[in-house]
């Protein structure tokens, strides 16, 4: 048995998880060649699958780029759920499962 099967039949198990404020990199190439809007949702895009859970969190509920990005983890069967302040803004019509308003 090699070193690294070795390992890894000791490991604990992972939920992978990514932010997607976290790639200044990405979200400045995505700003400069495309759309600001489109930052989150291009990276939904290249990720997501069916069955993944996209975490959406904003304080008002309105910012297009958040919107986007729950569209298409959508269009790509992945599911979503929202966190927002106020009055849960456009995000809130987007869900009808869980979503968390803490206005």
């Amino acid at each position: 048995m090699t070193e690294g099967v070795y390992l890894a039949d000791r490991l604990q198990g992972a939920l992978s998880a990514v932010s997607f404020a976290g790639h200044a990199a990405l979200i400045s190439a995505i700003s400069n060649n495309d759309a600001p809007d489109k930052i989150f949702a291009q990276q939904v895009y290249g990720l997501a699958k069916p069955g993944d859970v996209l975490l959406a969190i904003s304080t008002s509920g309105h910012p297009l780029n958040v919107i986007r990005a729950v569209q298409v983890a959508y269009a790509l069967g992945a599911s979503s759920i929202g966190l927002t302040g106020g009055e849960g803004g456009r995000l809130a019509e987007l869900y009808s499962g869980a979503f968390l308003n803490y206005g």
